[in-house]
């Protein structure tokens, strides 16, 4: 009720009907509430009242219609200022809004998109996996979070986030193709490492750029008849008969220089002076944060 309802006479439908004339006159200068058994069933107001608050609530719903216009204009500035591509639906699937970047993915202009299905405006996203989990964000009401192959350029993987938006649905994607790569690049890494140790003829440790050792695996400690921790920070060329260390230095040193890998014929010194004839394979660590060389050893 409003403030103006507030401070309203209230009179009673029967009071109401039998003075009639006398309540239009009041009415005529404000607002006559008419109640029936207690509770307000009718509010009479003078012509001119009534043509106030039929102008007010023009004027709000004029003043609505702006600051939603306002908003989306906001929302268009700013999902356009975003790298991820951005599309929204409602909830016939529908494209309601889309951003430049997507434009720009999928080399059409936003009328292209707007107002049309995805399935219609990009037809090979129909019965993809990224199109049945917007579909699963409008039905749940759940966000989601996945990777999946490019629909537009398959050899590119994109991660993809739906969640409610509005009264749909919304998504947002990146190309994560390098990032998919390197995941899968130390995977690979850890599976040869794992499969080295399986073999267990085939040794490996890793060295620092002063020739220290910083890993050891359990096969090249055999190598020389130790235990890995008893070789951790250890100098290399230790390892080598003394005619064969010079030769080890050098060839550690050479590559750290040229970053190429490469492979050595030599002898490694065991426990109680025996030796040990060796293959060896180098090759750098050049990362930023990580410099070395893994070194992998087997017999001869």
């Amino acid at each position: 009720m409003s403030a103006s309802t507030k401070n309203a006479v209230h009179v009673t439908s029967a009071d109401f009907v039998r003075h009639f004339g006398g309540w239009q006159d009041r009415a005529s200068k404000s607002p006559i509430v008419v109640t029936h058994h207690g509770r307000a069933r009718l509010i009479v107001l003078s012509p001119e009242k009534f043509a106030e608050m039929a102008s007010n609530d023009e004027e709000h719903a004029i003043s609505d219609a702006t600051s939603r216009s306002t908003d989306a204009a906001g929302l268009e500035i700013l999902t356009d200022s975003m790298d991820e591509c951005f599309i929204a639906f409602d909830t016939d699937l529908r494209v309601v809004q889309v951003n430049a970047a997507i434009c720009a993915y999928l080399r059409v202009g936003r009328s292209q998109l707007e107002g049309r299905t995805l399935a219609a405006s990009v037809p090979q996203s129909n019965g993809s996996l990224a199109y049945a989990n917007v579909v699963c964000a409008l039905e749940s009401g759940k966000s989601a979070t996945l990777e999946v192959q490019s629909i537009i350029y398959p050899d590119r993987w994109l991660r993809v986030k739906t969640f409610p938006f509005s009264t749909g649905s919304a998504c947002l994607f990146r190309d994560v193709t390098e990032e998919v790569e390197a995941r899968d690049a130390v995977d690979i890494q850890l599976a040869t490492r794992q499969a080295l140790v399986a073999h267990g003829m085939v040794g490996r440790c890793v060295l620092t750029v002063r020739a220290t050792f910083r890993e050891v695996d359990a096969a090249f400690a055999a190598l020389v008849d130790l235990e890995p921790q008893g070789l951790l920070r250890a100098r290399f060329c230790d390892i080598f008969p003394l005619n064969r260390r010079a030769e080890a230095r050098e060839f550690v040193e050479s590559v750290l220089e040229t970053g190429k890998a490469a492979t050595l014929d030599t002898r490694l010194l065991r426990r109680g002076h025996a030796e040990e004839e060796v293959r060896l394979s180098m090759a750098a660590l050049t990362g930023v944060h990580d410099r070395g060389v893994v070194v992998i050893a087997t017999r001869k």
